[in-house]
């Protein structure tokens, strides 16, 4: 997957990502918050993917739209998913 980007975050994101693991209204939500946070704590792409039972290439999605959008980016958006 060439090399291991690490995800920073200062305290309210991780407040912020902790809450929505915690307290989350979906377990998509929850996930992506708990794939953000391994992602912070150095974890390889697949060290992460392992974990979650999803491959790397979807852990690479969810940071790249966390870091472009933040927690409202991990939120599965409208007319996605079953109707």
């Amino acid at each position: 997957m060439g090399a291991i980007n690490h995800l920073k975050l200062n305290k309210e994101q991780r407040a912020e990502l902790e809450k929505g693991y915690r307290e989350g209204k979906s377990h998509a939500l929850r996930q992506r918050c708990q794939m953000m946070l391994l992602k912070s704590e150095k974890r390889s792409w697949s060290e992460v993917a392992d974990i979650l039972g999803c491959c790397e290439v979807v852990v690479n999605n969810w940071m790249k739209r966390y870091e472009a959008e933040g927690l409202a980016g991990l939120a599965t958006k409208p007319g996605r998913g079953r109707n």
